[in-house]
């Protein structure tokens, strides 16, 4: 989850204390012994340390690492179609969907969890879900959506909602709103005007 942290590992453990003190004068032994201290601190401790940022931590894995963690979660990174061409999503977009799908795991598919799931995902651009009460919920966008933002809303399995509700993605400027700043455009009573007109 986001804001989770692991703690700090040391990857430099003191291998000296396994040195038998009965040998500590034979200097031959000890400096071949020493030799394999470094080898283990400079070599194995510096290949884990670089396991831990290019794939263990979602935040700083490379492409590599983030195709790991997709196969593991179950999150392909896609493709989506822009003036004609086809892209592939990109990597920043493909690491918050990872992130994402842990939030997922713990979520019970309510407003305010897809609210947050969505913000996350979209990096807090202004967009709120809202339940219609007839099996289908509104995404409602109050910015413009790029091509590749509207493909992974669109990705199947990609918002924790129940099986069998249907999405609708509407875009609503600012200037077609109204409702109280602050309030994530709320009135008085807890509803948003829309002209779609």
């Amino acid at each position: 989850m986001p804001g989770t942290t692991i703690g700090n590992i040391n990857f430099t453990p003191d291998m000296s204390r396994v040195f038998l003190w009965q040998y500590e004068d034979a200097a031959k032994l000890n400096a071949l012994l020493q030799s394999e201290v470094n080898f283990c601190v400079n070599s194995i401790g510096r290949l884990w340390e670089n396991w831990l940022n290019e794939f263990f931590d979602i935040n700083t894995a490379t492409e590599q690492g983030l195709y790991l963690w997709g196969a593991l979660l179950g999150v392909q990174r896609g493709t989506y179609v822009e003036d004609g061409e086809e892209k592939t999503i990109s990597l920043e977009i493909y690491r918050r969907m990872l992130k994402a799908r842990f939030f997922n795991f713990g979520s019970r598919g309510t407003v305010p969890e897809i609210n947050r799931y969505l913000r996350m995902v979209l990096d807090n651009k202004p967009i709120f879900c809202k339940d219609n009460h007839d099996m289908s919920v509104m995404i409602l966008c109050y910015e413009p959506l790029t091509a590749e933002e509207t493909a992974v809303l669109l990705s199947d399995d990609f918002l924790p909602l129940p099986c069998g509700v249907k999405t609708n993605i509407i875009t609503a400027t600012p200037d077609e709103i109204l409702g109280f700043k602050d309030s994530e455009l709320q009135t008085l009573d807890n509803g948003v005007f829309i002209d779609f007109n």
